[in-house]
């Protein structure tokens, strides 16, 4: 007789096997729904808001997907396989890795909250979210109703995920989109090189006679001599996701379009399509549809775009949960927003070739971050933003908003640069006198002490509202000055008349030759951004509105207050300006009644021992540090080897006798080698100056 053995298990391991699924199913859901609340809801919420990172990646709809899903699971994932693998090792302690867990993550939660909420100070911040995370890691050793609380919480992070994947702004960027291939006819189809440059107020470019500044921008200034000088041009929105559209499209922006070709099917792209090569490059809108332009933005495989997508949107969470108050706003990765290589790649892009050709570049300059010079190499370490976002919702003092004007100069002499290069460029491949050339900007910037850098108000309007506007027409032998109210949304008209081309879309803009009125009011608009304060429209309307009257304060404005040398000209910044290049010498020096200090952080007493003029980084000649003892706003005096080289201003913390400093050194005056550095206050009248010597530790 043979015997049989049961193989199936009974109905105790069976309950015994359905017990422990249904325990890590709990403890999976629990770890899910709360690290969705503190961790995948606000990072994808964010990601959302911020979605041109996905146009500058060039996002399909699987990265959107692959975001979603690994935004929801990865943590709570990770935190599961912890506890779980702690409880093999020692059973006893899993429910409070459990516990701690969960504390974590809705102390964090805590903390957003209380951020948002009351704005308190870190210290108070911590407290709260620390107390919060003890509280709730408590409750869930103590609490089964708690626990079931935060089960029932899971379907959060579920949803969010399906509305990220199908409904959210990263759907609508990736999303294939159909567009009119109705062929349009241009009778005169002659090259053109459109260049948007970046926050550049047409005061910038000034000398006193109301024209380019030729020692300090050579290639802005030969360009008018060709072209027509646009000089009461006006943008229709101070923020580049809506003012790049409106130029691209000649329509007044929509608050609800993103900067994507499928919210702006009716372009420039579309009405060149059917007989121009497209040769784009930006790489921050996506208005030109990828059947045109396959190859703009930056190109990834799948898991690279996956990986710098999911790290762009932690930072941007990590802005949320910061001590302190930072705005959760997308920048360019460095490797998408570095100037040098942008304009790099445009100049080699420029080439011959027997169809017509549309060349575009969208150009991050002089956008801050202010690092650049004339040379593209930098005079500021690129990682270093603290000067920009200390004033970033507005400028916190006078002496502030000079430096960021001298430092705006210097990166726009980058810029007349880049477009020196691009009309050499033309010139070589033979077709700078058939080129239509179009030099403009989106929008200004203020820098005018106590207001926003962008935020348009009566005080600042002059410095925003006008960005330049060069058009050379093919063959145009004689410069022009018009100063006729144009806005950015007629260049696109303008460009269309001189081709022969009909938009068959309504558009809001019209040509140059068309508009009359030098006195055209301004019709801005102007929507609820996250960084600046935007002054409320009015009822019942979509835009603010200015008079055209204030270009006049914006053509009245020079680059530089000072003459001289133009090498050095852009670095006499404040009131005592005309110190620079002076030896100390020959200036009245007085004993200071206390010990003045200054801390250059990381670069020890003097930053400027073997200085190398030729380097591609310049970045000793940016000083910014601690201050002690000095006046609320005092300005400082760096003297190298003797003579005075740069000059910077400190502020003191509120109630205290320390501060901070900026400075920005002339590296002209700057010796190759081994340098001397020495540090003065300066008080007294600007007639006669009086230099206190500071101590650098």
């Amino acid at each position: 007789m043979t015997d049989h053995t049961e193989s199936n298990p009974g109905p105790q391991s069976t309950s015994r096997f359905t017990k422990v699924v249904r325990r890590e199913l709990r403890s999976f859901t629990e770890l899910f729904a709360v690290s969705g609340i503190a961790f995948s809801i606000p990072i994808l919420n964010l990601l959302s808001k911020n979605s041109s990172v996905f146009s500058v990646y060039k996002a399909t709809r699987l990265d959107v997907l692959a975001i979603a899903l690994l935004a929801v699971f990865v943590l709570p994932l990770l935190a599961w396989g912890i506890e779980a693998w702690a409880g093999l090792l020692l059973p006893k302690i899993r429910r409070y890795i459990h516990a701690f867990f969960i504390g974590v993550a809705l102390g964090i939660y805590a903390l957003q909250f209380m951020k948002h909420a009351l704005s308190p100070s870190p210290t108070v911040l911590i407290v709260a979210g620390v107390a919060s995370g003890l509280a709730a890691a408590l409750l869930r050793l103590r609490s089964q109703t708690f626990a079931s609380f935060i089960a029932a919480l899971a379907f959060a992070p579920a949803l969010l995920a399906i509305w990220f994947i199908f409904f959210s702004n990263a759907y609508a960027v990736t999303k294939q989109v159909s567009f009119d291939d109705t062929k349009i006819a241009v009778s005169s189809p002659h090259r053109i090189a459109l260049i948007a440059l970046d926050e550049l107020p047409i005061g910038s470019l000034l000398d006193s006679t109301g024209h380019v500044d030729k020692e300090l921008f050579p290639s802005f200034a030969a360009l008018e001599q060709s072209s027509t000088f646009y000089r009461n041009m006006s943008t229709v929105a101070p923020i580049t996701q809506w003012a790049i559209p409106a130029l691209l499209t000649g329509q007044y922006p929509d608050e609800s379009h993103l900067p994507i070709a499928a919210d702006h099917p009716d372009s420039i792209f579309r009405l060149l399509s059917s007989t121009y090569r497209m040769n784009a490059h930006d790489e921050i809108t996506d208005l030109c549809p990828s059947k045109y332009c396959p190859n703009i933005g930056v190109q990834r495989s799948l898991l690279k775009r996956v990986q710098a997508i999911g790290s762009d949107g932690f930072n941007l969470w990590r802005s949320t949960v910061s001590l302190h108050e930072q705005i959760a706003t997308y920048s360019p990765p460095e490797e998408t927003s570095k100037p040098f290589d942008d304009t790099r790649r445009f100049i080699k892009s420029i080439r011959r070739d027997s169809r017509p050709v549309f060349d575009y570049a969208h150009i991050m300059l002089p956008h801050q971050p202010w690092v650049y010079l004339n040379t593209f190499q930098t005079h500021r370490p690129t990682s270093s933003q603290t000067f920009e976002n200390s004033n970033s919702a507005e400028w916190t003092s006078l002496h502030n908003a000079e430096l960021g004007r001298e430092i705006h100069l210097l990166q726009l002499q980058t810029a007349d640069t880049f477009i020196g290069q691009v009309i050499d460029r033309l010139k070589k491949v033979g077709a700078w006198e058939d080129t239509i050339l179009v030099v403009t900007a989106d929008h200004g910037i203020s820098f005018s002490a106590g207001e926003s850098q962008r935020a348009v108000s009566r005080n600042n309007a002059h410095e925003i509202l006008f960005p330049p506007l060069f058009i050379k027409s093919p063959n145009q032998s004689q410069p022009i000055v018009d100063d006729r109210a144009m806005r950015t949304i007629d260049v696109l008209p303008t460009i269309a008349e001189i081709i022969g081309a009909r938009i068959p879309w309504r558009i809001d803009g019209k040509p140059a030759t068309a508009i009359r009125d030098a006195d055209e009011p301004i019709r801005l608009y102007q929507f609820k951004n996250p960084i600046w304060d935007t002054p409320l429209v009015a009822s019942g309307s979509d835009y603010l509105t200015f008079q055209r009257s204030t270009n006049k304060a914006a053509i009245s404005m020079t680059a530089s207050n000072y003459a001289g040398d133009p090498a050095i000209r852009i670095y006499r910044v404040g009131e005592y300006g005309g110190l620079l290049s002076q030896e100390v010498t020959t200036l009245p020096i007085t004993p200071a009644s206390k010990k003045l200090e200054l801390f250059v952080p990381g670069l020890g007493a003097n930053p400027l021992n073997a200085f190398n003029p030729y380097s591609p980084n310049l970045d000793q000649t940016w000083l910014e540090g601690y201050s002690k003892n000095l006046g609320k706003n005092s300005t400082i005096a760096f003297a190298i080897n003797g003579r005075i080289a740069g000059l910077g201003f400190s502020s003191r913390f509120p109630n205290q006798n320390v501060g901070y400093y900026f400075a920005q050194l002339a590296p002209s005056l700057i010796n190759a080698g081994d340098n001397s550095i020495e540090a003065f206050e300066v008080t007294g009248p600007v007639s006669a100056p009086l230099l206190t010597p500071i101590q650098i530790g």
